[in-house]
């Protein structure tokens, strides 16, 4: 089966941790049911893993979703 390809930005990523409302959050809910293949580039990743190690920003689901 040819699952769609989509490409994760870091503001996505963090919407969709953040909010269970949105498009962001249904886009994480795709790649979870793996209904999508994810595409992250390493550019993209630094952002993301600042945003993870914002006190701000962390919460249990975001623990959650990256172990």
């Amino acid at each position: 089966m040819n699952l769609p390809r989509v490409v994760l930005d870091s503001s996505v990523i963090v919407a969709g941790l953040l909010s269970q409302l949105g498009a962001s959050n249904r886009l994480l809910e795709l790649v979870a049911e793996q209904r999508v293949i994810p595409l992250v580039t390493t550019a993209r990743s630094v952002p993301m893993a600042r945003n993870r190690l914002s006190p701000s920003r962390r919460r249990k689901d975001i623990r959650a979703w990256w172990g």
